[in-house]
């Protein structure tokens, strides 16, 4: 309609509530309002009105990410009107060639389809009564048949899928005013390509209307849930993960959602490949109520235990390793999974990334997750369960979790550094050690570590870092060079320092 400033077109959408759908668009079109009166929502539509629309419309689309059948596509071209489907799944094996098939994630494609039917009469009629003729060919009987095959399909997809179970607490969602973010939620779990997952939702004794929510979902078959004593969110999941039946467990908060419908594949199919006990990817910080994106959330750039973590809700577990490591810590009110993904880093779990975006995050989340009581209980925990143990002070995680350490005077950086480097974590060095790096703007700062002399670093994967992001400078450049000598596993290593 923009591009070719048409006038004589309105969308029609059915079904039951597209507010999700509409907050996005207005999120994405600067413009919107100017489209508002083209854009007809008309709710639930019964057989007979159907019917009529289809009869007089120029095409109707049907591009979902899946579908078991396609009943919407054959309807439509039973009603002579031509068809506008997605290249997956059965749609293919409905339409054939008698509509148009484009790549659902395609904006390119879905408006080439749109002027290829605007502007080309002709062959908007063709398609017509091609599909029309098409239609004549599913009987009730055909129908049943291809349905059936494509559950049958499904079933055996999923005896070759392991288990994803996805947890979520509440309480109290009506009363704080959060049923759609819960909606939302629950939808986006449910839209998951991803053909074996089980919803378990975790209520911690809800005194609203939230159960009789829950009991829609679970009515209709997208959850299960269960009511359990209220002892603060990590004991809501630890409960979750109990019930869990999953070989892997994935924790979403109410309030957020999965803004990629292939998420849960994405993280599957890595962690499979990889042999890995868990996989993390990115995340997207979202205004709460229009879930427009207010800043990309990059899992790798995040991904130093010591310091920080990526968004919790993006990771992937094995059940095992969490029953393993002994669940979620409850003595801690708000830092649990910082402290549970630290505890997998310093045992030496295989932790993997992908990078692709699959959550959004509401930002009234943040205002927790930055606070300085979350600071607080964050440093107090890292050293309490590792710190004291591996020769760190309690100003050295300070230190560490406030980024302080980049801006300590040379001598307490080195002794800093050192401790970092003698825990032996190749997670830990390296993260740690990127983030002095990159500030090379700043005498004090770290600027070459000397790599000399013992063959075996060269080639290892720490060294292989050091060598790609320092310059390696020899012995015979030393001389006047202020620097110090640290002890990395039981070898010297020099420091020097602009």
């Amino acid at each position: 309609i923009r591009k070719h400033n048409i006038k004589d077109m309105v969308y029609v959408l059915g079904g039951n509530d597209w507010s999700d759908f509409t907050a996005k668009l207005k999120s994405e079109i600067d413009d919107f309002e100017k489209y508002e009166d083209v854009i007809l929502r008309v709710g639930y539509i019964d057989d007979e009105d159907l019917e009529v629309l289809y009869s007089n419309s120029y095409w109707f689309i049907f591009t979902s990410k899946y579908e078991g059948f396609g009943m919407p596509l054959l309807e439509a071209m039973s009603c002579g009107c031509p068809v506008i489907g997605a290249d997956n799944s059965s749609m293919p094996e409905v339409v054939a060639d008698c509509g148009i098939l484009v790549n659902c994630d395609s904006d390119d494609e879905h408006i080439l389809a749109y002027e290829k039917y605007y502007f080309d009469d002709e062959y908007r009629k063709n398609m017509a009564e091609k599909g029309y003729e098409r239609s004549k060919l599913f009987s009730w009987q055909s129908t049943v048949d291809i349905m059936l095959k494509k559950m049958q399909e499904v079933e055996a997809k999923k005896l070759n899928k392991p288990l994803v179970s996805i947890i979520t607490s509440t309480y109290n969602i009506i009363e704080n005013g959060r049923k759609d973010f819960l909606k939302q939620n629950i939808e986006s779990v449910k839209n998951q390509s991803y053909q074996n997952i089980e919803h378990i939702i975790i209520d911690g004794e809800s005194t609203d209307n939230t159960i009789e929510l829950l009991d829609e979902y679970k009515n209709n078959g997208h959850i299960t849930y269960f009511i359990e004593k209220n002892n603060g969110i990590y004991d809501l999941i630890n409960k979750g993960i109990l019930k869990a039946k999953g070989k892997y467990i994935l924790c979403l908060n109410s309030n957020d959602l999965f803004c990629d419908n292939m998420a849960v594949e994405y993280l599957v199919s890595k962690i499979e490949e990889l042999e890995a006990d868990a996989c993390f990817a990115n995340a997207n910080i979202c205004d709460s109520n229009t879930l427009k994106v207010i800043k990309e959330w990059n899992g790798k750039d995040l991904y130093k235990p010591l310091v920080s973590i990526p968004c919790h809700q993006t990771f992937i577990i094995k059940k095992d390793i969490i029953e393993e490591l002994g669940f979620y810590n409850t003595n801690y009110k708000m830092v649990a999974d910082i402290i549970f993904i630290l505890n997998m880093v310093t045992n030496n779990k295989k932790i993997v990334n992908i990078n692709k975006t699959i959550i959004s995050c509401r930002d009234i989340n943040l205002l927790d997750v930055n606070s300085d009581t979350v600071k607080k209980e964050q440093v107090k925990a890292i050293y309490e369960e590792y710190g004291k143990y591996n020769n760190f002070s309690y100003l050295d995680i300070l230190n560490l979790v406030y980024s302080n350490y980049k801006f300590l005077d040379k001598d307490n950086k080195i002794n800093l550094i050192t401790k970092v480097i003698n825990t032996k974590n190749q997670v830990l060095i390296e993260s740690v050690l990127q983030d002095v790096i990159k500030d090379g703007n700043d005498s004090r700062k770290i600027k070459n570590i000397l790599l000399p002399y013992i063959n075996f670093i060269k080639t290892s994967k720490l060294g292989n870092f050091l060598l790609k992001n320092v310059v390696v400078v020899t012995d015979e450049l030393i001389n006047n060079v202020n620097y110090k000598i640290i002890n990395i596993f039981g070898i010297k290593i020099k420091i020097r320092w602009h």
